[in-house]
Order: structure tokens, then C-alpha cells, then sequence
């Protein structure tokens, strides 16, 4: 507005008696005109308000017909199951869980509950928590609730009779789960931990088995990790009452520490004998493996590996035994006991094993046993390898500080030459010697296209700069020369403190060409921060995955200090 002040206002001006009442007059007649245009404000307003009514209920109107074209309304319900199916999980068993299908399926809306309802194929499988576990609100991980009463081992108090509903709640939920799945084969996981358990708190837990075992004629693929009492049970079971299984994994869980489980007798399991079985593994004390009633000429796969962390191996007169009747074997692993108990049965043993179809072979065991077995069995397809090795008895065991002796390089090369069509490798031995390791590069086929090397975390002599710089050097000199493992995509190491990061990355761009996978762990910190230079090739589809975790040493000295945290340094694309 124009005033006859607007070059005293926002100054220290002080106005005279005459200007004074100029001033308030002037108040006064813009007053009046403020007043004016705020009723003209509220009127424009309301008539504002009244349109963004009408636009938001227009604009609902219109979002709910939309909806109505949606193409999902207009999908075949077939095709919305098959949906359905594909956001199940691939890599286990579906858990009772309202974050993951199929039960959040049924939480959209009351037709996709319904459809989801009428699935059967949705609720086919199930993983079982045991009672004793519970999950956690805060976090949603699996929290464990055990109770140890000092050395004696962990024990857990009998169940309370507020754990007796949930318990009962849990048998339910299986039951109705079943339902759903109407006559679908089942797969079924079931971890029911034994060692925190009194009898009472078994004896409440018996509606869960009761509701396991009430299906039994439906079941497929099953992987149980139980105790005595339940395996006591599938003694029980006869062929007839499991006419659709196909593959079993059953691990003894341990009772106790030492204590009176692990009494079962294994070759007395008949469910085994099923004309559909093809996959075992199998498990626990007192297991003698070629005892057990198992369909041996039609099994394609074939583990005695635990499941539960507890190591019960069997000896290698059993294992050639038992795989001289499977001529059908696809697959196998087999945890062996050492050499030196078993060295008078494989003398007088002149058994050779032909393993015509097998493909995929891990092995864990002694120099001694590994290669008392290997030397008898001829696998000529085999094309996957995972082989752990451990010092033989005899060479120490590292205990007090004495280092055990080097593992010679002669029995693995021996063996590995026979591998023709070998393809993966993994190979944990981190009594190798970096000499060792490069004998055993030389001689892998070259058609070997994954790699995994475990070697040392400390500083004794293993996969060392010397290794690396062997995988970029070429074999041969001349029109013919290549470096080793020409066709590697795929490469993993863990340990190798002595490789330096630079090493690192001229291996990775030296063989840029088919690298498509590189994860490394070091023992150690980082040196040099060699990600700027892999960018490229991450951007051009390399998948990296780089860990740093530094030894410590423990350090007494008062002038030390407190030690720093562990550097834990990660970066690149997660691992496939």
C-alpha cells in the first residue's frame, strides 16, 4: 500500500504529535480493508474446499472402476495358483510364518485366501520348529532356550503348563496344515532337539509326532533330525506304510552329553525299502552302514555327512562295501574314520568299486583313508568334487603348538588324474604346502571351471603368493602355452594371508576374459583398496565378494593398549 512513511518504516525514525495521528488513522482504513478481504478469503475457501470434495470422491470413483480392469481380476484362477506356487521357497520346506507364502497369500484379500485355501499343492511342504525353540518378536530370528546347569551339561526344566497349550497349538497347526494339502506327497522338515528335553516335557511333545506320523502314507521327502524315541518309532513302520517315499535324511540327534541316547539299532528301519527310494542319508551312532536294509541298486544318491554337528564316520571297508552294490549312484558323500582302524580290513580286501554314472563326490577323511578308498573305485564321469582332508593320526594333530607335518601331494595327484571331465573343485587342506598346491593345480583337467581352494588362516606355508602368481603364468612356452585352468569362471579362496591385495587384482584382470565369480577371505587387513580398478569389470557382470578378517594376536604388554576392533571390510556384489 502507498503511504506517506514508507521512507521512515524499518528505521529508528520517532514521529511527531501530528504524525502520530496521521499514522493511526491510516491503521484504521487498512484495518477495515484487512477484515474485507479475509471474509472475501473465507468465502473463495469454502467454495475451494467444496471442489477438493468433490475432486477426491471423483477421484475414488474412478481409482475403484479402474481396479475393476485390473488384469488380475480377468486371470484364470489356475493361472493365479500356478502364481501362487512360484512364491514358494526353492531351497527348503515352507515354515508357518504370516511374512512368507503361503500364508501371507491368504492375507490379501478373502478370494485370494480362499483360492490359496484350495491349493493343496501350497501346503505340500512343511519345516516342523521344535517346541524347545522359539521365535523372537524383536528381531524374528530363532532364539533357543536352554538352560545349563554348570558342567554337567545343558538341561532344561520340565515343561510348564503354560508350554503344554503351545505345545498342543503347535499339533494343531500341523494338523490343519496337512489338511489343506489334500492328497499331495509331503515334504516334511523336522528338527526335534533331544538334549534339552526330561520326559515329561517328551511325553508333551508327543501330539507333534503323533501328528508327523498320522501322514506317514503321504510322505515323499522327508529330513528328520530326532532322538531314539521317535526313531524308535519309524521302526515300526513297514514298507506299506510309506508307499510314496523317495528321499530320506535322518540324523540321530545327540541325548545328552555323554550320556544313555545313541542306543538305537539302525538295520532294523524298514522304510527304507520303499520301490521309490533313491536318496538316503543317514546319520548317527552305532550306524554300520552296509547293515542297513536299504534298496541298494536303485540309490542315486547316497550321504553319511551329519546335519547336526556331530561327527560319526564310517570306516572304509563299510564305504566300499556299501557303494560296491549301488551301480546307480549319481551322487555321494561319505565321512570316513581313520585310516588305522580300518587298515586290516582293506588288506584283506580286494574289492574294486565301478561307479559308472557318478557325478558328484564329497569326501572327507585322512590322506590314509581317502586314498584306501579312492584307490578302489573308478569314477570316470565325475564332474564335481569336494574333498576335505585331514593330517593323518600319525602326523600329529597340532595340539601344544606342534604343527602336524605337511600332507604329501603325490596321493591327490594321483587321483585327480583320473578325472578327465572334472569341472568343480573344492578342496580344503590347509596341510598342503604351497609347492603341493601348485603340483595339484598343474594336473586338474582344463576343463575345470570352479575352483575352491581353504588354505591356512595363519602364516604356516600354504596358498601363498606363489600360488597366484602360478594361476597367471602360462604352462608352456611357445605357440601352445596357456596359463593353468584355462576355462576358470569360478574362484574361491579362503585364508591365504600371504597374498597380497595387488596380487589379487592382477590375478582378477588377467583373467577378466572368463572370470564371472571371484570370492575371496582374507586373514588378514586390507593393504591396498584394489575396488576402483574392478569396477569395470563388476559393471560388465563380475560378480566379487572380498572379506578382510585380520588375526589377532594377543598382546600382554601394558604399553599395548586396548585392542582395536576386528576390521571387517566387505564390498563389491554379494555372492552368488
Amino acid at each position: 500500500m502507498d503511504s506517506p512513511f514508507a521512507s521512515k518504516l524499518k528505521t529508528n525514525y520517532c514521529p511527531t504529535v501530528d504524525e502520530t495521528v496521521e499514522i493511526k488513522a491510516l491503521i484504521a482504513e487498512n484495518q477495515a480493508r484487512m477484515e474485507h478481504l479475509e471474509s472475501r478469503i473465507a468465502d473463495a475457501q469454502q467454495v475451494l474446499n467444496k471442489l477438493l470434495e468433490e475432486r477426491e470422491s471423483l477421484d475414488f470413483n474412478l481409482d475403484s472402476h479402474e481396479a475393476l480392469l485390473s488384469p488380475i481380476r480377468r486371470m484364470p484362477a489356475d493361472v493365479v495358483q500356478e502364481i501362487f506356487k512360484a512364491c514358494l521357497p526353492t531351497h527348503r520346506n515352507c515354515v508357518m510364518d504370516a511374512s512368507e507364502a503361503p500364508l501371507l497369500l491368504g492375507r490379501i484379500c478373502s478370494g485370494w485366501r480362499t483360492l490359496s485355501l484350495a491349493t493343496p499343492r501350497l501346503w505340500s511342504s512343511l519345516h516342523i520348529v521344535d517346541p524347545g525353540q522359539q521365535w523372537s518378536e524383536e528381531n524374528g530370528s530363532l532364539a533357543i532356550n536352554h538352560w545349563h546347569a554348570g558342567w554337567g551339561g545343558p538341561v532344561e526344566p520340565p515343561m510348564t503348563a503354560v508350554d503344554r497349550p503351545r505345545v498342543s497349538l503347535i499339533a494343531n497347526a500341523i494338523q490343519e496344515w496337512f489338511e489343506r494339502s489334500g492328497q499331495c506327497p509331503l515334504s516334511i522338515s523336522w528338527h526335534l532337539d533331544c538334549r534339552h528335553r526330561h520326559n515329561s516335557a517328551a511325553a508333551n511333545s508327543r501330539c507333534i509326532v503323533e501328528a508327523v506320523f498320522s501322514r506317514a502314507t503321504r510322505w515323499q521327502h522327508i529330513k528328520f533330525t530326532i532322538g531314539d524315541a521317535v526313531l524308535e518309532d519309524l521302526a515300526q513302520l513297514s514298507v506299506a506304510d510309506v508307499p510314496e517315499l523317495k528321499c530320506a535324511t535322518l540324523q540321530q540327534s545327540p541325548e545328552g552329553w555323554g550320556n544313555s541316547g545313541g542306543h538305537f539299532t539302525w538295520d532294523r528301519l524298514r522304510i527304507f525299502l520303499n520301490a521309490k527310494v533313491t536318496a538316503v542319508a543317514v546319520s548317527g551312532l552305532g550306524l554300520v552302514l552296509p547293515q542297513l536294509a536299504l534298496p541298494w541298486t536303485q540309490l542315486t544318491a547316497l550321504s553319511t555327512f551329519p546335519t547336526a554337528g556331530r561327527e560319526i564316520p564310517v570306516s572304509v571297508h563299510s564305504a566300499i562295501t556299501t557303494i560296491s552294490r549301488c551301480s546307480q549312484l549319481r551322487s555321494l558323500s561319505l565321512l570316513l574314520a581313520s585310516e588305522e582302524s580300518t587298515t586290516t580290513e582293506i588288506s584283506t580286501s580286494s574289492i574294486n568299486v565301478d561307479l559308472p554314472l557318478l557325478h558328484s563326490l564329497r569326501l572327507s577323511g585322512t590322506v590314509g583313508a581317502s586314498t584306501a578308498l579312492l584307490d578302489r573305485i573308478s569314477i570316470p564321469k565325475l564332474t564335481e568334487l569336494a574333498w576335505t582332508l585331514h593330517p593323518n593320526s600319525a602326523n600329529g594333530a597340532g595340539w601344544g603348538g606342534v604343527e602336524p607335518r605337511p600332507i604329501p601331494a603325490e596321493p591327490l595327484v594321483r587321483f585327480l588324474t583320473t578325472l578327465p571331465l572334472l569341472e568343480s573343485l573344492s578342496l580344503t587342506a590347509r596341510q598342503l604346502s604351497s609347492s603341493s598346491i601348485k603340483e595339484v593345480l598343474l594336473n586338474l583337467p582344463t576343463n575345470l571351471q570352479s575352483l575352491h581352494v581353504s588354505a591356512s588362516f595363519n602364516h604356516t606355508p600354504s596358498f601363498d603368493e606363489d600360488c597366484m602368481v602360478f594361476l597367471m603364468t602360462p604352462v608352456n612356452v611357445g605357440v601352445d602355452s596357456s596359463t593353468p585352468l584355462p576355462l576358470l569362471r569360478n574362484f574361491q579362496l579362503d585364508g591365504a594371508p600371504s597374498v597380497s591385495d595387488a596380487t589379487l587384482l592382477r590375478f582378477i584382470t588377467s583373467r577378466a576374459s572368463t572370470l564371472k565369480r571371484v570370492h575371496v577371505t582374507f586373514g588378514r587387513e586390507m593393504q591396498v583398496d584394489i575396488r576402483p580398478d574392478l569396477l569395470p569389470l563388476i559393471g560388465n557382470g563380475l560378480k566379487l565378494f572380498v572379506n578382510y578378517y585380520p588375526v589377532l594376536i594377543e598382546n600382554h604388554s601394558p604399553w599395548a593398549g586396548l585392542p582395536d576392533a576386528p576390521q571387517i571390510s566387505t564390498w563389491g556384489l554379494p555372492a552368488m
